[in-house]
Formats: structure tokens, sequence, C-alpha cells
């Protein structure tokens, strides 16, 4: 780079222009400042302070001159000498030369009010001080690359702290820092301002390599650029306007970026990425449907390459004043939230059936979040969603949400909001502006669903703050309606086999209330109840059971209501299960083989039994579907598949008896054995009794029980084959008609290989079992061909 100028010629210049000043201030009546009426030095002392505040733009000067010249037309036709070529071509070096220049004018030209007018005008639309003026293009550079067809610079490997210096000497380096600022592709004139900017550096690059000594005027030919625009860029060391900018901006980004707490940046989308996103529907607002929303939403998702739970990304700049467009579209995507995430889930979620993408767009700080929400059953946040969790101390509490605000750069008030719109679609109401009760300091519980996402947000799971976890629920101790203590969250095989026994229980002789979701269980063997005590008490926690005692000697278990919550969530009807398809959870089904085992180790002690004959033995049991719902027909939707002809042939041949239910009220009912039912479609004498009876066969054939169904696929899994026949169908008194089907192991093998899986686990059906598979020769044997096949451990 040449040498500045020395003392002695920057002194010399000043001379140079001194003498050029006028020594007088001639009107345009040739009159010297004491002939100026006060009218005129009014106008011109007006001016002379416009143009001392807004120095004008190489154009504005231009209008001003013409304003002026044409003001005193004739006397500088006299006066002014006509300017060489060479004044005329080269245009004024500074904004202090243009001011000069004017000052000239109007010293020669006072003008009318009029004029005065017009110049003040331009004066006030003045062009800010930085602009730079323009300068002849450079013909060796390549033409300018488009916002669209500049390409993305390379995302740089960390966050630049506000101490690294900001360097912009190759074009590489002004690609990333507009990659960094994107929204100056907005501006009308950026394709002007970058090409200036690139012009710059090139010629920087050039001019080093030139020899020092040359003259101003040598090295500007030799750059092909004026003399004027060197002096500015290498001799006063102007930048190009959008590169001052863009150095303004870094600054003011990587304060921004230093005050975020470290735990943000996983969470925080690029803003870059954010950009070009969304920029299509800035371009082109009718492109905002929802699915192309949703389109442009997983682009921004999948810009990280191991997103967390929940990311974010700024519908906004770091700055206050800039561009608009982009909170417009976080308020189309707040509106339209619910659609925008169907179709979002219908592009991302393919392979990963366990999860639901949530999509909101807070339109208060028009923040775009992203929640990858575990739906899986084993996610105990999804079992006690609507569960309170209460800790030991607020402290633990507050600090939990100080750490989601942390990670998502909120408040108390926006974690708040952003939970809302979370667990529920906002729609258009305003959202409340009071924050969560859970989440307000004083309060030492947190609901399940502010939990989740507090620990998604957070990177925890719920084992990792299980001993802050004072209890879940109520802290009363009535009937069904206090909590859990100390509670237990199991993983992996423990879970799945706790929910397969669980779910064994209560599918036959459990049930939950509907609408109070309290779980009751009932058994007339005190083992039993004590068994199925200590299993809840020692996979979930200190749960509070009530014992109620029945008739015939039975007792009824009441548990907390969070146990029955718990059941629903995994799949149990709640209110009458047999009035609605209770089926196996693909939990069980598809579970492991000790998993499957689990639940086939309780079935037998409720509703089956093993029975022996001399050295034969057969594990059985029954289950009822119900072919006509009678008075709950209605509440539960029922469609009956029973007509009144038939239910009337039940009744003339069926056999009368008492059955108790779980009232304790004693109730009749009409029972005709299957096959009685069979010989009256095969030999009854009156044909319509036969078509009856024949349409009521088919009518219990085609429903074998739902649940048994997949419990005869469950033993399958298992190598065990199982026969299934329909045993009886009931007329109640109430009008309900059910039929009772029986499943039973197919062959002595099948049971034999039943009493080494799934031995019952409590009772005399397991004794029995333990004493007939003693008397078998080759146990030992079948044992060590199921642990070869990976079906017992």
């Amino acid at each position: 780079m040449p040498p500045k100028p020395t003392e002695n010629t920057r002194h010399e210049h000043q001379e140079e222009k001194e003498t050029n000043k006028p020594t007088h201030r001639p009107t345009r009546n040739q009159t010297t400042p004491q002939e100026t009426t006060p009218s005129e030095k009014q106008l011109t002392k007006r001016l002379e302070k416009h143009l001392a505040e807004n120095p004008p733009s190489l154009e504005e000067a231009d209008k001003i001159e013409d304003i002026l010249t044409k003001a005193g037309k004739d006397t500088t036709q006299k006066e002014t000498p006509e300017p060489t070529p060479s004044e005329t071509t080269e245009p004024p070096e500074t904004q202090r030369q243009q001011k000069e220049q004017i000052e000239q004018h109007l010293a020669k030209h006072t003008p009318t009010e009029e004029e005065a007018d017009q110049i003040t005008d331009i004066l006030n639309k003045a062009a800010d001080t930085t602009q730079e003026q323009s300068y002849p293009r450079l013909e060796t550079h390549q033409q300018s690359l488009g916002p669209e067809e500049t390409p993305k610079a390379a995302e740089p490997t960390h966050t630049p702290k506000p101490e690294e210096p900001i360097t912009i000497k190759t074009k590489q380096d002004l690609d990333q820092l507009v990659e960094r600022h994107p929204y100056f592709r907005d501006r009308k004139d950026f394709q002007d301002q970058y090409q200036r900017a690139q012009d710059y550096l090139t010629v920087k690059e050039a001019q080093q390599q030139l020899q020092p000594d040359l003259s101003q005027e040598k090295v500007s030919q030799a750059l092909g650029i004026s003399r004027d625009a060197y002096r500015n860029w290498f001799v006063k060391e102007q930048q190009p306007h959008l590169i001052n900018n863009l150095t303004i901006h870094e600054k003011a980004l990587r304060a921004y970026e230093a005050q975020l707490p470290p735990e943000t940046h996983k969470h925080r989308t690029n803003p870059t990425v954010t950009y070009h996103s969304l920029k299509p529907f800035h371009d082109n607002p009718k492109l905002q449907t929802p699915e192309n929303l949703a389109h442009a939403i997983r682009e921004i998702y999948k810009s990280h390459t191991n997103p967390p739970q929940i990311i974010y990304a700024e519908l906004r700049p770091y700055f206050q004043a800039g561009p608009q467009w982009q909170k417009e579209i976080a308020t189309k995507i707040h509106k339209h939230s619910q659609q925008i995430e169907l179709h979002f889930n219908q592009q991302t979620t393919r392979d990963q059936p366990h999860h639901f993408l949530r999509v909101t767009a807070d339109t208060t700080t028009h923040t775009l979040y992203i929640w990858r929400q575990n739906t899986h059953p084993d996610n105990w946040l999804n079992t006690y969603a609507k569960e309170q969790f209460y800790f030991h101390t607020t402290k633990t509490k507050n600090q939990l949400a100080t750490q989601a605000q942390q990670h998502l750069n909120t408040t108390g008030l926006g974690l708040s909001r952003l939970i809302r719109q979370l667990t529920k679609h906002p729609g258009q109401p305003k959202l409340p502006t009071s924050p969560l009760s859970d989440l307000e300091p004083h309060h030492s519980y947190l609901r399940g669903s502010s939990l989740k996402i507090i620990l998604d947000t957070t990177g925890k799971t719920i084992q990792d703050i299980q001993p802050h976890i004072k209890r879940i629920g109520s802290d009363f101790t009535g009937t069904g309606k206090s909590g859990i203590h100390n509670p237990r969250f199991p993983t992996g095989q423990q879970l799945d086999e706790f929910r397969a026994r669980a779910y064994s229980l209560i599918a036959s002789d459990g049930h939950i209330h509907n609408p109070s979701r309290i779980l009751t269980y009932c058994d007339s063997s005190p083992e039993r109840i004590q068994y199925v005590k200590q299993l809840f008490k020692n996979a979930l926690g200190d749960i509070h059971i009530n014992n109620d005692p029945r008739s015939g000697g039975r007792t009824r278990i009441i548990m907390a209501v969070p146990v029955g919550r718990l059941l629903e969530t995994w799949g149990m009807p709640v209110g009458d299960k047999i009035l609605q398809p209770t089926t196996l959870p693909p939990t069980i089904r598809h579970g492991t083989p000790k998993t499957r085992r689990a639940y086939l180790e309780e079935l037998i002690p409720e509703d089956g039994g093993f029975y022996t004959h001399k050295t034969s033995g057969r594990f059985q049991w029954k289950r009822g579907t119900i072919l006509n719902a009678g008075p709950k027909a209605v509440q539960y939707g029922f469609t009956p598949k029973t007509t009144p002809q038939q239910e009337e042939l039940i009744k003339q041949h069926g056999k009368i008896h008492t059955i108790n239910v779980r009232d304790d009220q004693p109730r009749t009912a009409y029972s005709i054995r299957y096959n009685p039912l069979k010989r009256l479609a095969k030999e009854a004498e009156n044909p319509q009794t036969r078509q009856t009876a024949q349409q009521l066969q088919n009518i219990i054939k085609q429903n074998i029980p739902p649940l048994m169904a997949d419990e005869i696929e469950l033993c399958e899994t298992l190598e065990i084959k199982i026969t299934s026949i329909p045993q009886a169908i009931r007329l109640h008194e109430t009008g309900r008609v059910s039929a009772i089907w029986l499943a039973k192991t197919t062959g002595q093998p099948d049971a034999h290989k039943w009493a080494i899986l799934a031995p019952p686990t409590t009772g005399p059906k397991r004794t029995a079992a333990q004493e007939w598979l003693q008397t078998r020769k080759n146990t030992q044997q079948l044992k060590q061909q199921l642990r070869k096949q990976g079906q017992l451990e």
C-alpha cells in the first residue's frame, strides 16, 4: 500500500483549496454582502444550516447545483469560467468538497424563496453521511451474483466471540458475513452494494502488488478506477457501505450470541437456515399454505444433525428494527399450527412411529418451537401426564424450571406460554398472560405435562430426578383418592414384565371406574390379594391401598387414582370392559418371551385353571363376549348382534340360575350350552326354531372374544397350540346377551411346555402344575431345548 501523504503534502493541498475560495459573496445582482437584503440573508443562512446538518449525496448535490445555476444563469455566464473537461468528468472526492462546491454557488447565486424551498427539501432527504459515491465499475470483475445465486458459506465451527477481530479481506470473508446476516439481501440496493464490495476487495488485492513509489494517478490508472475512488479507498481508508454495515451488524450479533446461556446453542437454529427456509414465502405470499410451511419447518428441523427434544428458531432478527416479514410468517404458523403439524408429521415421523412432533410459533417473541414428543408407552410422563408431581423442596422444582428457561433462552412467563401452546393448540384466542400455577415459585409441584417438556428440554429423564419426587397425586388417604409416595419408575424388562402382569390381572378381575378412574381388584384368596398389593407397590412405589370386604369371602382392594389412569394409558378400557374391544397392547403381544410368559403366568390364577386326568394335564381359561349390551347399548355405542327371536329361544330352551356381579346383588340369567344349541339347529322339529338356532350358532362362532383371540396368538408365539370353542350363551335379566368361550391347550406337549414356561404364580393352581411337572420324564430335556430357542433363561 503506498505511503500516506506527508504533512507538507497535506498542507500544500489545504493551501490550494484556500486559494480557490472566493474572497466575496456576490449575489445575483452583483451586490456585496452589505447590500444583500434581509430576506436573502435569511434564505442563505437557512440553506447553509441545512447544508451543515444534511450533507448531500452526489445526485442531490447535482440537483442543488442545477437550481442554483438556473437562478444565476445570466451572471454565471459573465463571471464563472467554463470548467475544464477534467473538472466536469471527475466527481468530488468527499461530501466535504460537495458542501464547499454548493457554498460557492450560494455565494454567487442567492436563490429565490421558492428555489430555497426546493433545495431545503433535497437536503432534508439527504442520504446517510456514510453513503459512498459512485465510481466506474471494473470491467475485469466477474458479474455479480444475485441473492439466490450467491453460494452459501460454510457454517462456522464455533460461535465467534466478541473479542475476535472482524476481517473482510477476501470475497470468502464477505460471503460468510452475508450468510451470517442474510436479511441484507432484502434491501433493494443489495446487488449494487455487493458489487461495490467485491470490486473494492479485488482492487485492494491488486493494489498490494503494485510498486509503492508509484503516484496516485498512475496507481489508479493501473487499477482501472478513478483517482477519487483510489483516494477514498486507500488514502482515506473509507470502506464500501456494505462492508461497514456488515462489520457493525456482526459486532452486534456477536454481543447478542455471547450473552446467550451456553445451554441454548444446541437448541437454537442457525438464523441463516431459518431465513433461507422461509424466504420463498416472503417472495410469494401465495405459497404460505400449511403444507408448504410444514415442508419449510421440516427443513429447519433437519438442519440440526442431532436435534435435542426441543429446538427453536428465531422468526425475527436479533435487533428490533429488522425486517418484519418473518414475524408475519410466525403469525401464520401460529394460526394454522394444527394443520401444519399434521403435514409435518406425515413427512417426518414415518421412521419414528412413537414420536409425534409438535409445532408452535410464539407470536409474542416470534419464535418457532419444534418438540419431538416421545409418545412411547414406556415413557412414564405419558402415563402420568395428568398427575401432579410433588417435590421434597420448592428449590428443586424451581431449579428445573430455571434450567429449562436457560436452555430455550426464555423467561418464566415465556416458558409458561410455551408449555400452554405445546400441550394444547392455542387456536385464535390469546393465551393468558399469567404464568401456569405449577410454575409459580411458591408451589412445590409440577404437572406431568409441564414436567415432560422441562425434562425433554434439559435432557433429563424421570429416573434422574426420582429421588427428589415426594409423591404423585394427592396426599389424601381416603378411598382411591390418595397418591403414590416415593414413586418408582422401572424401565426395560422390569417395566415390560410388570405391565404384562398388571394387564393380565385387571383384564380378568379388575375394574377402572368411570369417571373417577379408581382402580379396584377383587379375589377370594387372601394370598392372591397380598400378592397383587405387593406387585403394584414394588413396581410403582408406596401406594395407599384400601381393603373392601365383599360377600362370599371375597376382598376388593381399592388403589389410588393415578394407578387407574396408568392402566388406562396402557390400553385398559375404562368402565365395563366386556362391552368394549379389550385387546392386548402391542408392548405385550410383541414383547420379549419373558414378557409374554409373565402375562400367561397371571392368566391361569385369574380366569383359568390346570386340570389333570391320570397322567394327562391341561391348561384352560374362559372369556366372555357381548352380543347384546341391553340398557348400556347407547352409553357404549353398541350395536346388538342378536334378535328378539333368538333371545326368546334362549329363554325357552335355557336353564335359569343365579349369578353374582360386582355390586354383590344376585341376579338371574338364562343359559344354554353350546352343544344343545347345535342340536337344536340340526334336530328341532319346528323349522323356525331350527333356523333361529342356526342363526344364533353362527353369531356365536363369528364373535370370539377379542382378548382371547390375542391370548391364543400370544401362546402360539411361544409354540403352545390352543384350541378354542364356544361353551354357552347367556341371557341376563337386564337384557344383556353374552357368549362364554373356552380356550385350552391342544395336547400334552403344549401343556408340558406351558408348565415350564409360564407356571401359575400363586395358589393351588401353581401347586398342581408343579406336582404334575415332576411326573413328566422328559422335563429337563425340554427345558434345555427351550433355552436353546431363547424362550427360557
